[in-house]
C-alpha cells in the first residue's frame, strides 16, 4: 500500500512538472511555437483523414516502335482489334487473348498491353503463363498515364441501392449496403474501413491467461460485461501473440463471478498447441465481428441473415461523395510458369493494384511474416505450407521489373516472389494500406530436404529499391514491409518504411546455424525506417535470422522505435531482463557466416531517438571458440548526418507524398503524455485533430502542447481519447489517419489492475484467481518442507510429498465456504517426471451433509501426462448441483506407493 501511495504521489508531482513545462512552453519561451488553430466555426467532424497517396514520378522503359501493342479501356469494346486507343478492347483478358493469338501465329519481339485510365474489376485472378510472353522479346503491362489504371479486386456499390438511416436508436446515422457474400474488408473511397470491434481501434484489452487443459481463454469478466453471450458467440477473439496475431473464432463464453472463459471453435484450438510463439498471460486482444461492437464512425459489420453491410459513415461522407467497394478477389495477378520453362522478361509499370479481399482472416493462427499455422493451411504439405495470400504473385519468372506501381488497400499481402524468381527489380512503387506483407520472397519451410538443392527453385538477384512503404500489416499484424525468407544476392536499398505493426525489414528464415545455398550475400542499405514494431513484440526495424554468409547491413537511418503499450508486458524495455524484445537491428538465431571471411557485417547505421537498443546479438552465431561470426560496429559521429540525408526512397519519385503533412507513429509515454511522429508538421500551418473525451473530433489545444517540431508533437493527453487522428492544414487538406493509443501506462511495474486485482498473474495465478479458496490442509504424513499447504501455493515445482513408509497416503482440505463447483484440477509436478504419482489414486468430495462422493478414480494408466493437467468436470457429472464442503485425494487402502501432489485448483 505504501508503494502505491508513493507511486501516486510521484505521478502527481510529475503531472505538476508537466503542467509547469506546458505553461512555460505556451507563454514563457522567448520563441514559442506558433500553432495554427481552426476557427471556432470550423466543423472538425466534417473532415476525415485521406489516404497517404499520390502519383509516382518515373520513366517508362523505351519500347521499340514496332512492338505489338494492345490497348484496353473501360470505354472499349471486345469486338475491336485493340491496336489503338480508339479501337480498345474492354477487358484485360481479351487483350491477353489477342496477344496469345499473335504469338501463336509466329509473332515475335516486344509486346505491350496498355491500360487506359480507369478501374478494371476482375472477378478472378489474372494469370500470365509461358505462352503469354514472347520468347525473343519482353512483355510490358503498363498504364497509359502513370497510376491512371487500377486493377481492382472489388466491385463498386451502386449507391442508389444503399439505404441510409439517420435516427437509429443506438448507432445514429447508418448505411445499409446490399452485399451477397460475407466480407472481412470494406473499402470506402481510397482507404479501408474498420471491421466492427471492441474496444475501438487504438485500444486493446488484456487477457488473463490461456487454459491449455480446457482449450479456453481466460479474460476478466469486466471486459465483456456490456455484451450478452449471444452477442459474443460467433465473433472473433483477435490475440496479439508476440510477433503474430491469431483470429480465433468464438463458439461461446462461460462466465464466472470475476472471470469469463472464451471457448474457441474446435478448428481453432491449435493456437494452444503452438510453442513458437506461445500463448502467455496478459497478452493484448480485442474482439471483432459482432453487431454489438459496431460503435465508431468508419466501422462496418456484415449481417449474413440480411445480406447487408452496416456501415457508420463519417459526417463528411455522403452517398454523393463516397465510393464504396466490396472485395471479391484475393489474388489479382499471377505470373507463373515452371522450372523447365521459366518466363523471361515481364515488366509492369505504373499500374495500381488495389482493393483485394482476404477471406481467410477468421480462423487464422498467425506466425511470423504472416505464415498461417491454422488448420486449413494453404499449400498444405509443401515447401510453402501456410503461405499467406498476396495480390501479385510471381513464380519461375526471370528478368522482371516492377516500377511505378501502387499496391494499396489490400486485404492480404502485396507482392510475392514464391520460388524460381531471378533477376527482379522492384523500384519506385508505393505500398500503403497493405493488410499483410509488402514484399515476400522464398520458401516458407527451411530445410534443404524440403527446399531442395536445385538452384532453379531459388529466389535470387532481387533488388528492392526506392520504394515507399506506409501502414503495413493493418490486418495481419505479423506482416512486414519487406521479407526475404530466403534469397541469394538480394538487395534492399533506399526504401522508406513508416508505420508497421511488426518489423519493417526481415531477411532470413529457419533459425539455422548451418549455411544454406539459398540464403547468402544479401544487402540491406540506406533505408529510412520510422515507427516500426508499433503493436507486436520481439522484433525490430531490421531483423535477421539464420546463417547468411557475406550479408551486410549498413547506411540505414532508423528513428522513433518505441515500446508499444500493447505488447507482451514481459517484453517491455522497462522490465529489464527482456530488453531483447525491442531492438533497432536484431541478429537472431544463427545469424553470421561460416568463418572470418564471410561474416555478417553491420556498420554505419544511425539509430535516432527511441527506446530500442541499437543492436541485439545474444542469439547470433559464434564459432566453436565462441568468437562471433558477425561484426557489429556503431556509426561514427561524423557519419550520422550523411547517412540521414542519404537514406530513404528517391524524393523525386514521391514528391506528392513527401511534401504533405503526414503522421506515422505514436508513442504513449505514460497515462498523461504522448508523442505523435510524422513529417511536414508545420505548427503554423496545421493542427492535430484527434478524439476528445466525448468521442468527437477536436483540435489539440495549445495549452496541451509540450513541444511541436516538424517531425514530432509532444502533448498532454488528459483531455483526449484513443482513436483516429489526423493533421488538418490551413488549406483545408488532411493527412493520413493514425489510430492513437492514449492514456495508457506502458511500464510493467505499473500495471496496477493486474498487480492489485490479479496479483500479477504469474505462474498458476490464471486459475487460482478464479478458484474457490482452500483451507485446513491435512495429510496422512509429509516430508519436511513438503507440507500439505504446498498444493495451494501457486507453484508446480513444490507440493505435498508423502513420508517414507506411509502405507495409506491421503491429503484433505476444505473449501473456504460451502459451494457448488465446476471443475477439480490437479497440475503435474514441474521439473520431475514421476509417472507413478499420476496413477492409482482417487478424488473424493464431501457435501454439506458429509456424504462421501467418488469424483474420480485413476488406475494403472497415467491419468494425465508429465507437465499436464488433470481436469475433472464436475459440472457435467451427477454431482453438478451438490453443495461441497471438502475434498480428499488418496491412494486406495493398502497402496503404499510413493505419492506427490503438486498443485490443486477448484473452480
Amino acid at each position: 500500500m505504501k508503494r502505491k501511495k508513493i507511486r501516486r504521489l510521484f505521478t502527481a508531482l510529475a503531472g505538476m512538472v508537466v503542467a509547469a513545462v506546458m505553461c512555460f512552453t505556451a507563454v514563457g519561451c522567448e520563441s514559442p511555437t506558433r500553432i495554427w488553430q481552426p476557427s471556432e466555426e470550423t466543423n472538425l467532424n466534417a473532415y476525415g483523414a485521406t489516404a497517404l497517396d499520390g502519383n509516382i514520378s518515373f520513366d517508362y522503359e523505351q519500347v521499340s516502335s514496332d512492338a505489338y501493342t494492345v490497348y484496353v479501356s473501360p470505354r472499349g469494346n471486345n469486338a475491336n482489334d485493340g491496336r489503338s486507343l480508339y479501337s480498345s478492347v474492354y477487358s484485360i483478358k481479351q487483350a491477353q487473348t489477342l496477344l496469345r493469338n499473335y504469338l501463336s501465329s509466329g509473332g515475335n519481339g516486344d509486346c505491350v498491353i496498355v491500360l487506359d485510365d480507369g478501374e478494371y474489376f476482375i472477378s478472378g485472378t489474372l494469370s500470365i503463363g509461358y505462352s503469354d510472353v514472347p520468347t525473343d522479346g519482353k512483355l510490358y503491362i503498363r498504364s497509359k498515364n502513370p497510376n491512371g489504371a487500377t486493377i481492382s479486386g472489388a466491385k463498386r456499390v451502386d449507391n442508389s441501392t444503399v439505404v441510409e438511416t439517420k435516427d437509429d436508436e443506438k448507432l445514429g446515422r447508418v448505411w445499409k449496403i446490399p452485399c451477397e457474400k460475407a466480407i472481412n474488408q470494406l473499402y470506402v473511397n481510397e482507404d479501408y474501413a474498420i471491421r466492427a470491434r471492441y474496444p475501438d481501434a487504438g485500444e486493446q484489452l488484456r487477457l488473463l491467461n490461456w487454459d491449455n487443459s480446457l482449450k479456453q481463454i481466460i479474460i476478466d469478466e469486466k471486459d465483456i460485461k456490456d455484451f450478452s453471450d449471444e452477442e459474443i458467440s460467433g465473433s472473433s477473439f483477435v490475440a496479439e501473440i508476440m510477433w503474430a496475431e491469431s483470429y480465433i473464432r468464438i463458439e461461446n463464453v462461460l462466465r464466472d463471478e470475476k472471470t469469463a472463459n472464451i471457448v474457441p471453435v474446435a478448428q481453432d484450438i491449435g493456437v494452444f498447441a503452438r510453442t513458437s510463439p506461445n500463448a502467455k498471460e496478459r497478452q493484448s486482444y480485442h474482439l471483432e465481428n459482432s453487431r454489438a461492437f459496431l460503435s465508431a464512425r468508419g466501422e462496418f459489420w456484415y449481417s449474413e441473415s440480411e445480406r447487408v453491410v452496416y456501415y457508420l459513415p463519417h459526417e463528411s461522407e455522403t452517398l454523393e461523395n463516397t465510393v464504396i467497394r466490396i472485395p471479391y478477389t484475393e489474388e489479382l495477378l499471377k505470373i507463373k510458369s515452371t522450372a523447365d520453362s521459366p518466363i523471361n522478361g515481364v515488366h509492369i509499370e505504373g499500374i495500381n493494384f488495389m482493393y483485394s479481399g482476404n477471406a481467410h482472416i477468421d480462423g487464422k493462427i498467425g506466425n511470423q511474416a504472416n505464415k498461417d499455422d491454422g488448420q486449413n493451411k494453404r499449400f498444405s504439405g509443401t515447401i510453402h505450407d501456410g503461405r499467406p495470400y498476396s495480390a501479385v504473385t510471381l513464380e519461375y519468372v526471370r528478368n522482371t521489373r516492377m516500377v511505378g506501381n501502387k499496391f494499396a488497400c489490400l486485404g492480404g499481402g502485396a507482392l510475392d516472389f514464391t520460388e524460381g524468381v531471378e533477376n527482379a527489380e522492384v523500384a519506385k512503387n508505393l505500398f500503403r494500406s497493405v493488410g499483410g506483407n509488402g514484399i515476400l520472397t522464398g520458401a516458407i519451410h527451411y530445410s534443404v530436404d524440403m527446399v531442395g538443392e536445385d538452384e532453379t527453385t531459388y529466389v535470387k538477384d532481387i533488388t528492392v529499391k526506392d520504394n515507399y512503404f506506409h501502414d503495413i500489416a493493418w490486418q495481419e499484424y505479423g506482416g512486414v514491409a519487406v521479407c526475404f525468407n530466403y534469397c541469394r544476392n538480394g538487395k534492399i536499398t533506399h526504401n522508406t518504411v513508416n508505420n508497421t505493426r511488426y518489423s519493417a525489414i526481415c531477411v532470413g528464415w529457419g533459425w539455422s546455424h548451418d549455411a544454406y545455398p539459398f540464403l547468402e550475400s544479401n544487402e540491406i542499405s540506406y533505408n529510412r525506417i520510422s515507427c516500426a514494431i508499433n503493436l507486436m513484440s520481439d522484433g525490430s526495424a531490421i531483423y535477421l535470422v539464420g546463417c547468411q554468409p557475406y550479408s551486410e547491413v549498413f547506411g540505414n537511418y532508423i528513428e522513433y522505435i518505441y515500446d508499444s503499450p500493447w505488447k507482451y508486458p514481459n517484453d517491455l524495455k522497462e522490465f529489464r531482463h527482456a530488453k531483447w524484445g525491442l531492438s533497432a537491428i536484431y541478429l537472431d538465431e544463427g545469424v553470421g557466416g561460416t568463418g572470418e571471411e564471410d561474416k555478417v557485417r553491420v556498420y554505419d547505421n544511425y539509430v535516432f531517438e527511441g527506446d530500442a537498443d541499437h543492436f541485439f546479438t545474444a542469439n547470433a552465431k559464434t564459432d566453436e571458440n565462441l568468437r562471433p561470426l558477425y561484426e557489429v560496429t556503431e556509426i561514427a559521429e561524423g557519419n550520422k548526418q550523411a547517412v540521414k540525408e542519404n537514406a530513404g526512397a528517391d524524393g523525386r519519385a514521391f514528391g506528392e507524398i513527401y511534401g504533405r503533412a503526414k503522421i506515422f507513429g505514436c508513442y504513449t509515454e505514460n497515462e498523461s503524455r504522448a508523442a505523435v511522429f510524422g513529417e511536414a508538421l508545420d505548427g503554423g500551418k496545421c493542427a492535430l485533430i484527434l478524439k476528445g473525451k466525448d468521442g468527437e473530433f477536436t483540435k489539440l489545444a495549445a495549452a496541451d502542447v509540450i513541444s511541436w517540431t516538424e517531425n514530432k508533437i509532444v502533448f498532454n493527453t488528459a483531455n483526449y481519447s484513443s482513436g483516429e487522428a489526423f493533421i488538418l492544414s490551413e488549406s483545408g487538406t488532411t493527412s493520413n489517419r493514425l489510430f492513437l493509443s492514449l492514456n495508457v501506462n506502458v511500464q510493467y511495474e505499473k500495471y496496477d489492475r493486474f498487480i492489485d486485482e490479479w496479483g500479477g498473474l504469474s505462474g498458476l495465478a490464471r486459475l487460482l484467481t478464479r478458484s474457490k479458496g482452500l483451507k485446513n490442509f491435512e495429510a496422512s504424513s509429509f516430508l519436511p518442507g513438503w507440507s500439505p499447504s504446498n498444493i495451494y501455493d501457486d507453484n508446480t515445482f513444490t507440493g505435498w510429498s508423502v513420508d517414507d513408509g506411509d502405507t495409506n497416503p491421503w491429503i484433505t482440505f476444505e473449501l473456504d465456504g460451502l459451494s457448488t463447483i465446476r471443475r477439480f484440477m490437479i497440475y503435474a509436478r514441474d521439473g520431475v517426471d514421476q509417472a507413478e504419482c499420476r496413477k492409482n489414486f482417487e478424488i473424493h468430495g464431501y457435501d454439506q451433509n458429509g456424504n462421501d462422493l467418488l469424483l474420480f478414480k485413476a488406475e494403472n494408466a497415467e491419468a494425465f501426462p508429465y507437465g499436464g493437467v488433470l481436469v475433472v468436470n464436475i459440472e457435467e457429472s451427477e454431482y453438478a448441483d451438490r453443495i461441497f464442503r471438502s475434498f480428499k485425494i488418496c491412494r486406495p487402502e493398502g497402496n503404499s506407493e510413493y505419492f506427490f501432489v503438486a498443485e490443486v485448483v477448484v473452480i
